[in-house]
Order: C-alpha cells, then structure tokens, then sequence
C-alpha cells in the first residue's frame, strides 16, 4: 500500500454486521472511559481546602486521566483509519476483478456468438 494515497471512509457504510459491531464497541470506549473514571472523582479529598494529599493527587490524577483518553483517542482513529484503507484497497482490487470478469464475459459471450453462426 502505498502510503502517498488519502483514504476518505464512510463508517455509516458498516453499521451492520460484526465489523459494525465492533466499530460501535470501538467509538463508546472513549464515553466507558468517562463514566468509569467519574466513579472515582475526588475520592482523594477535596482540593483547595488545607488537603495536602488531595492537592498533590487532583492534578496527577486529572493529567493521568487526559493523557489515557488522548492513548484511547488515536488508538480508535488509528484503528478506524486502518479498516479505512483496507477498505480502500480492498475497492481497487474489487474494481479489478469486476473489471476482469466484465471483460471474461464479454469474450465469452462473443465466443458463443460466433459458435453459433
């Protein structure tokens, strides 16, 4: 594959089926990741009011956070951006046998047409 191609997807094209699926699964991650990590908001104490511990692990924990939603983040767009170009390339090769066996039909149908005269 040649890496100079822009691969342009339609992902509503694969809402069905398994693919669809797991494309479904792949997007809610990042709303999984939200409300799984909302659970556990400030269990540490309360920030700004004399809490050492709480003032030194808010701001860790909200960093930590936004940098596993940044990994998550280019994991699915770099996930989806594959199945993309596969797709894509999966196209050309579509177009080609398309193209070969247009081309098988047309000569067999003018075979058959000249057997028969």
């Amino acid at each position: 594959m040649s890496q100079s191609k822009s691969y342009e997807f339609n992902f509503e094209e694969f809402n069905t089926g398994p693919l669809g699926e797991i494309i479904s699964k792949i997007k809610g991650l990042r709303g999984l990741l939200d409300e799984e990590f909302s659970k556990y908001e400030n269990w540490w104490g309360q920030e700004n009011v004399g809490d050492d511990f709480a003032d030194q692990v808010g701001p860790q924990m909200r960093l930590e956070r936004e940098q596993i939603a940044e990994t998550l983040d280019a994991l699915t767009s770099g996930f989806l951006h594959l199945i993309g170009a596969v797709n894509n390339e999966a196209g050309y090769a579509r177009a080609a046998q398309s193209e070969a066996l247009d081309t098988i039909h047309q000569a067999s149908g003018a075979s058959a047409d000249g057997a028969k005269r």
